[in-house]
């Protein structure tokens, strides 16, 4: 699975630098309107944010445990210090890491706060912003069906034991003897 993530950081990180980033914006969206400048600042932030992400995910398993707790607190300082877009984008992304303690509901609180502010953010960090509240959804959707799947095992595990029991009782029942001539 990291490998697939891993893939889908670069190409995301590809298309966003390239400028390639008309297919992620929403029609008369804020990327719309702002796209004269994905190949800006905007465009080399995201790349960053993504190299970072990347680098993050690299680590191993508890290296990425302990590092994310580092990071969490560290960009949290920065951004209360300076509420910039790139902060907000830097901590979603954490948030949102796999293999981290996940917190959708703060991620996307974050990114909806960045993506409706006053400001309308550079297009390709909109497009990123848009992009992870979308990777949110779709986690959350997957949860949710993972959820009704494990319902629905543990219903039918329970049927199964009643069967059993149900079989078992039978099996315990003294038999009725047989009459000497075979039939009842």
């Amino acid at each position: 699975m990291s490998a697939r993530i891993a893939l889908l950081w670069v190409t995301l990180s590809a298309a966003v630098v390239a400028g390639g980033c008309a297919g992620l914006c929403r029609p008369g969206g804020v990327g719309a309107a702002r796209q004269g400048d994905a190949a800006g600042s905007g465009a080399s932030e995201v790349g960053r944010l993504l190299a970072y992400a990347a680098q993050l995910q690299a680590l191993p398993a508890q290296g990425l445990q302990d590092r994310w707790q580092e990071e969490a607190q560290r960009v949290e300082a920065r951004l209360r210090a300076h509420p910039d877009g790139t902060e907000r984008l830097r901590l979603a992304l954490l948030l949102t890491l796999p293999g981290t303690p996940a917190d959708d509901d703060r991620a996307r609180a974050l990114l909806q706060d960045y993506l409706g502010g006053p400001v309308p953010p550079p297009a390709a960090m909109g497009n990123l912003a848009r992009w992870l509240l979308h990777d949110i959804d779709v986690r959350e959707a997957q949860y949710r069906r993972l959820r009704a799947a494990q319902a629905r095992s543990e219903a039918l595990q329970h049927k199964i034991d009643e069967l059993l029991n149900i079989e078992q009782s039978i099996d315990r029942r003294p038999k009725a003897p047989v009459p000497e001539g075979g039939k009842k």
